[in-house]
């Protein structure tokens, strides 16, 4: 049976009920195909369960961002410093980015889950690095810029109009 909304047609198989409050007495129907209770919900990339935590989504960017620091550390031919940090804040940060004032993480463990993905990077680079040449270099960490993005979304709001906010330098 298929149902057109707006000549659009339902996958059923698709729909689901994500319940917060724990209240499984309850059963939902959508033309007599009942819709199947889970407890955990992947939206736009992101996985969440139904006690709010994204415990499971950090643990899967932080696999992801040390595969692709490691694809980073392998494939480049270059071992130019500059060029490797620009990789990384090109094709990994994003990845550990992604969502980050939805899913900002509060554990500990979280936190360092995905600080240790550019520490493990930067402690490569360095051991790879010959001293004279050898710079180290200042790369914001992850949470640091997590933290500049939610004071500046909690501080727009009271800006007048007329004034001009440089984030970046």
């Amino acid at each position: 049976m298929v149902t057109y909304l707006a000549a659009i047609p339902i996958s059923y198989s698709k729909c689901c009920i994500f319940d917060l409050y724990h209240s499984h007495d309850d059963t939902y129907s959508i033309e007599n195909y009942v819709l199947p209770t889970v407890q955990e919900i992947v939206d736009l990339g992101v996985t969440m369960n139904n006690s709010v935590k994204f415990s499971k989504h950090i643990a899967k960017v932080t696999v992801k961002g040390h595969r692709m620091a490691n694809l980073i550390l392998k494939c480049f031919l270059s071992r130019d410093i500059n060029s490797l940090v620009r990789a990384f804040t090109t094709y990994v940060r994003p990845r550990l980015e992604y969502c980050s004032v939805v899913c900002n993480p509060v554990l500990k463990k979280d936190i360092e889950n995905l600080e240790k993905v550019q520490r493990r990077f930067t402690k490569i680079l360095i051991s790879k690095c010959i001293w004279p040449t050898c710079k180290i270099y200042t790369i914001l960490f992850i949470s640091e810029i997590r933290i500049s993005i939610l004071v500046f979304q909690i501080l727009y709001p009271a800006l007048p109009d007329t004034v001009v906010v440089e984030i970046w330098s």
